[in-house]
């Protein structure tokens, strides 16, 4: 691990519901991982641009900016203080053929499907901050 991934905070989870964004932080908390929430994208690239963040946890439809948009601003590179390598992974209820592809095509990394279970998490853990 970069001593760069070593200074980053842990994950930011970017979700408008506060039901799934407590379940979200639930299980973070319990892999040891620190949370942050935000909102929405718009809210999502404050805290980016105030802190660094190992993994981005992205909820797709949201109010204000959605997780694409946001997804795209952050990958541009446009925005100063923003890691615009950070990981950035899909969490959404769009599980339309077509979908996954538009996630990935906007720059995030990988999707994961709601509701998301705890291996699940565990294994993105893993394969992307480890």
């Amino acid at each position: 691990m970069s001593e760069e991934n070593q200074s980053a905070n842990g994950v930011l989870v970017v979700e408008d519901n506060p039901v799934n964004a407590m379940v979200n932080r639930l299980m973070l908390e319990r892999l040891g991982v620190p949370v942050t929430i935000a909102e929405n994208g718009k809210v999502a690239l404050e805290k980016l641009r105030e802190a660094r963040f190992r993994l981005v946890l992205m909820d797709i439809s949201m109010p204000e900016m959605d997780g694409v948009e946001a997804t795209r601003i952050i990958r541009s590179g446009a925005e100063p203080g923003i890691d615009s390598a950070v990981p950035i992974i899909a969490i959404t209820a769009h599980t339309l053929q077509g979908d996954a592809e538009e996630f990935l095509g906007a720059g995030m990394n990988a999707c994961l499907s709601k509701p998301v279970s705890l291996e699940a998490m565990e294994e993105t853990i893993r394969n992307f901050m480890l």
